[in-house]
């Protein structure tokens, strides 16, 4: 029985309702992009396509095309959402953040001031690239201090040197 279909779809919805969903799914989101791409290899089963050739049509592996049919036999639509769970969790609290963040309002910081602060006041290790981020999240911004102050020290010519260290800043 060489050609013949091992595992056919199931037609759980019409196919102005899967370009229906495809459009709605594509509203620029990483999900949604994914879902698109599902539902677009469901339309292509619905057409008659293999799910070897609307996989390589695709440009997927073909074991996921397999995947994400048994996932819409068993579970319609909806199964085809990619379930994202949000990520690892941060390693500090919001509480301990919201204290990082009142001690660089007190005093700018450089980046590597505040993974040496992390360390010392709550134990966790951070590399510099990690703190970059955590702080760039937070909403500070990286700049060089005293740029056009009134109140500029009397070595800001030295401090605003091109290799003088960039501090984090609300």
């Amino acid at each position: 029985m060489a050609g013949t279909e091992q595992i056919p779809i199931s037609r759980r919805i019409s196919l102005d309702e899967i370009d229906g969903r495809i459009s709605d799914a594509k509203d620029g989101t990483k999900k949604g992009s994914r879902t698109a791409e599902r539902l677009t290899f469901i339309r292509m089963r619905y057409r008659g396509f293999s799910v070897e050739s609307a996989a390589d049509a695709l440009g997927i592996n073909t074991q996921s095309g397999y995947n994400w049919q048994k996932l819409w036999n068993e579970g319609g639509p909806d199964a085809l959402i990619p379930g994202f769970s949000g990520g690892r969790q941060s390693k500090m609290t919001e509480e301990q953040k919201e204290r990082l963040r009142m001690e660089i309002q007190k005093e700018p910081l450089t980046t590597q001031e505040v993974r040496g602060f992390i360390m010392g006041r709550f134990h966790i290790t951070y590399s510099e690239k990690q703190v970059h981020v955590i702080l760039t999240k937070m909403g500070l911004r990286h700049a060089k201090p005293y740029q056009k102050d009134y109140q500029q020290p009397a070595d800001a010519e030295e401090r605003l040197k091109k290799r003088s260290p960039m501090l984090w800043m609300t």
